[in-house]
């Protein structure tokens, strides 16, 4: 019966995922493979039906696995008459496309790496029950409050809630849900199937571009992360929303990198996928909106810089993508909305605790010496702790020797994310009440958590394009000395030929 229930818990949101990256109007076939399509598949779809659940739970409508079940297969419903339609309706392939075993040595030890790590980071999230203090505190009570009495909206458990947007909470009840069980040793199911996810975008990512190895290198640096292989092992919303805002970054970054092409030739699912994970990052934690935000800017950059070349059905794209990206969050933002006014109505008198509690809590530390802690502690965390082993060194010293790079489309975009991003991590700590959390160090490396996967790509991206840059330059240099030394003339060469 478990196993019945676990294939429940995984094609339920995967088959909505599944049908919505078919559904997502494309140029290419081959936009996204075989094995992006399975790693983006669960993730996607188990936003989506976290915002399902919320919906019904609006509705009035027991939150039961019945139901979800019964709205899931309504939405995918829609979406096989959408690609009926269409006439998109393909028959899914019989076969697996083939995994290539033709690696040397060192890819092979690489990609051993990345198993044993993925396999030893399953191992440890399921073999040890839920002790994180945030955890039980708030996402284990909800959760188990959705799978007993099928809502959220009893008094008792909105008090958990705390402001914070609902997809952890959600996510953490499908599984109880998915699997029948009121046993929080499942809670931790979902971050190891989010990491997995995320390295094989990454992958596939870095291998449009480059070589095998350097691709396996690199993805096995962002698998061996320490702090993020912890959280992966832990059920806190700190892993979904990197895995929500990498996830977005990654897909808007190779639809930047196609933007060179005719007008009519761009493909616009790379963008409409990208800024419903940006969505979805924003269901996940308070700091996806800034995050998501931060690619919004950074393809309004690039829209800026090309701006000659849009035209009207450049621009109806756009608005489409973000009218779908307003609506998937507008349940969201209703939500904060209600919390944003109870926190207001703190002030004046308003028997909220928990709203109370977060608008009166302030930190009289002057502003001059506020900032010159967070900068210590910001670089310290960055280059002088164990947490991210030799990613932003790689970045600073990519910057550094390959600027040019660095500076060209579309890595200048990716910069501008990752600037906001990291700007937004003073910000928080400046102008918010989370200072109190800034000196015992947990709170800072959790929220540079998010972006490390952006610096490391940025580094793999900048290092391995000047080197191929500079293997260019120096093939030039020794073809033009070669072609000067055929073209010397010689005395003694001379007299041979003519005598």
């Amino acid at each position: 019966m478990l196993l019945i229930n676990f294939l429940i818990f995984l094609l339920v949101p995967g088959l909505a995922g599944a049908l919505t990256l078919a559904a997502v109007p494309t140029r290419r076939a081959d936009e996204f493979n075989f094995w992006e399509k399975t790693a983006l598949a669960f993730p996607l779809g188990l936003g989506l039906l976290c915002i399902a659940m919320y919906l019904l739970d609006l509705a009035g409508i027991p939150v039961t696995r019945a139901h979800i079940i019964i709205a899931a297969l309504a939405y995918s419903a829609l979406l096989l008459a959408y690609l009926g339609w269409q006439r998109r309706i393909k028959l899914p392939p019989l076969t697996i496309p083939p995994i290539r075993f033709d690696l040397d040595w060192q890819e092979s030890a690489l990609a051993a790496l990345i198993a044993l790590k993925l396999g030893f980071v399953s191992f440890a999230a399921l073999i040890k029950p839920v002790v994180d203090v945030d955890a039980f505190q708030f996402y284990s009570i909800v959760a188990k409050g959705l799978y007993y009495h099928h809502t959220t909206l009893s008094p008792y458990l909105r008090n958990f809630f705390g402001g914070k947007p609902l997809l952890p909470f959600l996510a953490q009840g499908w599984v109880l849900i998915g699997l029948q069980t009121a046993d929080d040793f499942w809670l931790k199911l979902l971050p190891p199937l989010l990491l997995i996810s995320l390295i094989i975008v990454f992958y596939c990512t870095l291998r449009r571009s480059f070589s095998r190895k350097a691709s396996l290198l690199f993805t096995f640096f962002l698998a061996a992360l320490p702090l993020l292989a912890h959280h992966a092992t832990t059920a806190y919303a700190d892993l979904p929303v990197t895995a929500y805002f990498t996830l977005s970054w990654l897909c808007l970054f190779r639809f930047l990198k196609n933007f060179s092409c005719p007008a009519g030739e761009r493909n616009y699912a790379l963008l409409t996928v990208s800024f419903i994970f940006a969505a979805l990052t924003i269901w996940a934690k308070n700091a996806g909106v800034v995050l998501a935000s931060a690619n919004l800017i950074a393809l309004l950059a690039c829209l800026w810089a090309n701006r000659r070349r849009l035209n009207g059905a450049d621009l109806r794209q756009f608005g489409l993508v973000f009218g779908c990206f307003l609506l998937l969050i507008l349940p969201l933002l209703l939500q904060r909305a209600t919390f944003i006014a109870s926190v207001f109505l703190a002030f004046f008198g308003h028997t909220d605790a928990t709203a109370t509690a977060v608008a009166k809590t302030v930190v009289p530390v002057p502003l001059v010496e506020k900032t010159k802690t967070i900068g210590q502690t910001f670089f310290n965390k960055l280059l002088f702790y164990g947490d991210w082993q030799l990613t932003w060194g790689l970045l600073a010293l990519a910057l550094v020797f390959f600027y040019r790079q660095a500076l060209a489309e579309p890595l200048r975009y990716l910069l501008i994310v990752l600037v906001l991003s990291l700007c937004s991590v003073f910000v928080q700590f400046e102008v918010n009440s989370t200072f109190v959390w800034l000196l015992d160090g947990t709170l800072m490396s959790r929220l540079l958590m998010n972006e490390a996967p952006l610096a490391l790509f940025l580094a793999a991206e900048i290092i391995l394009r000047g080197e191929a840059d500079w293997r260019a330059l120096t093939g030039r240099v020794s073809a033009a000395k070669a072609g000067r030394k055929s073209n010397t003339y010689s005395p003694k060469s001379s007299k041979r030929r003519s005598g």
